[in-house]
Formats: structure tokens, C-alpha cells, sequence
């Protein structure tokens, strides 16, 4: 799902090249720094979610996926 989410981002970057952040306010600015989180740790997000364990994280992502309830 984490590597899904990266490959969707890198696919819009084009559409971002020439952007004009500079009409943004301050809360927009805020909110696109905070979104950026993820692009700048991109490789330490995908090192710790490569799928080789399965942390108490992931059981919890896939409960609440499949709606089940935790005992």
C-alpha cells in the first residue's frame, strides 16, 4: 500500500513543474510542508515497511481495513 502511495505521488509530480507556490498563504504552506513529510523520508519509509515483518502496526492497518473489531 506504501509503495502504491509513492508510485501515485511520483506520477504527479509532473503536473507540479512550474507551479507557483509563491500565490500560497501561510496555512497552505503549512499543509504542503507537512504533506512533504512523507517525500522526504521516502527511503526510511519504504526500508521499515518492506514487507519482510509484520509489525503490531500493520496488524492494526489490516483490522481496521477489514473492519474487523479487536477483541
Amino acid at each position: 500500500m506504501l509503495t502504491r502511495m509513492f508510485e501515485k505521488g511520483d506520477n504527479l509530480k509532473p503536473q507540479y513543474k512550474n507551479f507557483d507556490f509563491s500565490g500560497l498563504d501561510d496555512q497552505q504552506h503549512k499543509t504542503l510542508k507537512a504533506l512533504t513529510f512523507f517525500s522526504r523520508h521516502k527511503n526510511w519509509l519504504k526500508k521499515k515497511f518492506d514487507g519482510t515483518t509484520i509489525t503490531s502496526d500493520v496488524k492494526i492497518i489490516f483490522i481496521d481495513q477489514h473492519s474487523m473489531k479487536m477483541g
